[in-house]
């Protein structure tokens, strides 16, 4: 995954009173074709003469890595890395020591060369590479603003490897120069470089912020409040895009918002539930769902403050996540973490109006979710159980309404509630046995007993959620009976974990 920055014509400007050079501009004053056209076979070449003392010979270099690495060429960019890894370093000195053209191309190539995830480890596993890369990028942050968001962008583009994220955020100057950025340009002009760069720095702020350490780091400076700044421009979250400033911003706090306990005072101190609220109630897409998740987390939040239209619109995300699909014309496939929705769904129901979530549709996805779990540490050691933790809290939030019988004449017990009642016992049992918080514990022991004294009438939107739940499991090759664990059943990522993240060569799943 990565950015691909839009090549933007550059002109080094002549003094005043006098005319450039005639002849290097083309019509559309982009820069004129070299009279030489360079080849894969000449990168060896290309990347000394990155290192040439003479300002346009860097030029002519930076220009035809950039050519060669442009999106009609996308396949040379991991073979540019893997024939000749210094580049990296040599297009680092190379934006270092030009200006003008000379930059912005340089800039422009390491955009290309840290897209394709390959290159981002080959980057980042290089000690030196990634110093150099990070240094000199963050430099280009804090001296140029013209080409601040170029460089914003490149880190942006590493820190999508997951284990980037940590070594980018630890640079001792890019937090602070952000911070110097953001507060400077949150009212520039839109379009402007100097609003590009506020743009591309948050985006830089969204990957950074899902990393704890990098959160840490992130309550040491005043970013939050410019955030908040961001999120109070004129236009209003109507006019918003997809990858906007706002949009970043709001996906920056999202993320925070699951790292509360170290930013828990820079919220309340900047009023961020307060800035949010009428974003989450305007039911504007995604900026009004980002909203709504990061006050449904946060634990400041009250009853009121929770728009009545969340239970239903985070239901159906964690639904979509669990299905492997976004929304048309609102988030792709991905986009949004389970434990995200799932904590944020929690905190809706147990705060909340539990009757938004109390669905038999709601109740069914938790179920899947703990089952899945489940069946997941059979298999291998599950370090980070909160995304079945939570499916527990939002099930024991909606049970009371699960088990209503909305009838005048009550009814005895039938064999559909029995069963229904039998088996998801039996999985909260097998859940209760995983976790090892006590409140965890004591929280299932409480389902169980609730579900045990309910068994003597009939419960129909008890027996509708398991019909949901048994009709997931057949469609996952799960048998209908949710298994004792007496006998150990095959799971493969086809299956009932298919919505986990895969992120391993051999097809290991780790929890989100």
């Amino acid at each position: 995954m990565g950015i691909t920055a839009k090549k933007t014509a550059k002109t080094d400007a002549a003094p005043a009173g006098k005319a450039g050079k005639a002849g290097t501009r083309t019509a559309d004053n982009s820069p004129a074709p070299d009279p030489k056209a360079y080849s894969m076979a000449d990168l060896q070449g290309l990347k000394d003469l990155l290192s040439n003392k003479e300002p346009k010979e860097r030029k002519r270099a930076a220009k035809a890595i950039y050519e060669l690495s442009d999106v009609s060429h996308k396949k040379n960019r991991t073979i540019i890395i893997k024939t000749e890894p210094e580049i990296i370093e040599s297009l680092c000195e190379c934006l270092l020591a030009s200006s003008g053209d000379a930059r912005h191309l340089a800039l422009l190539s390491l955009n290309n060369l840290s897209i394709p995830s390959d290159n981002k480890k080959l980057i980042m596993n290089n000690e030196h590479s990634r110093a150099n890369i990070i240094d000199a990028l963050v430099t280009i942050i804090k001296t140029d603003p013209a080409e601040s968001y170029l460089a914003c962008i490149a880190l942006m583009n590493l820190s999508f490897l997951e284990s980037a994220v940590p070594i980018i955020a630890a640079n001792p100057d890019l937090l602070d120069t952000i911070q110097v950025l953001l507060k400077d340009g949150v009212k520039a002009k839109a379009g402007s470089g100097k609003s590009e760069g506020v743009r591309w720095s948050c985006g830089l702020l969204k990957n950074l912020s899902r990393s704890e350490s990098a959160a840490t780091r992130i309550a040491s400076t005043e970013i939050v409040s410019a955030l908040v700044q961001c999120l109070k421009a004129p236009s209003g979250a109507a006019r918003w895009s997809n990858n906007s400033t706002e949009d970043f911003a709001l996906f920056t706090l999202l993320n925070l918002s699951q790292h509360q306990d170290v930013l828990n005072d820079l919220f309340r101190k900047n009023k961020v539930i307060q800035t949010l609220q009428p974003i989450a109630r305007s039911v504007v897409g995604v900026h009004s769902l980002k909203a709504t998740l990061t006050i449904g987390i946060l634990k400041e939040s009250t009853s009121s403050e929770i728009p009545p239209a969340a239970g239903s619109e985070v239901t159906e995300l964690v639904g979509n996540i669990l299905a492997k699909k976004g929304k048309e014309k609102e988030y792709s496939a991905g986009v949004f973490k389970l434990s995200t929705a799932v904590q944020a769904l929690k905190g809706i129901a147990t705060k909340g109006d539990a009757s938004s979530v109390a669905t038999p549709r709601a109740g069914a996805l938790m179920l899947q979710i703990m089952s899945s779990y489940v069946l997941a540490s059979r298999e291998s050691t599950i370090t980070d159980l909160s995304p079945s933790d939570n499916a527990l809290g939002v099930f024991a939030a909606i049970l009371p309404s699960l088990l209503e019988q909305r009838v005048s004449n009550v009814k005895e017990a039938t064999p559909g509630t029995l069963k229904a009642v039998a088996e998801i016992t039996s999985l909260v049992q097998a859940c209760q046995d995983l976790y090892s918080d006590s409140a965890s514990k004591f929280l299932a022991q409480d389902v169980i007993d609730s579900l045990k004294e309910a068994s003597s009438l009939d419960r129909p939107m008890l027996i509708e959620t398991k019909r949901i739940w048994s009709a997931q499991r057949e469609r996952d090759g799960i048998s209908d009976s949710f298994f004792s664990g007496e006998v150990g059943q095959e799971v493969d990522t086809d299956g009932p974990l298919s919505f986990l993240p895969c992120q391993f060569d051999n097809g290991s799943c780790t929890i989100m």
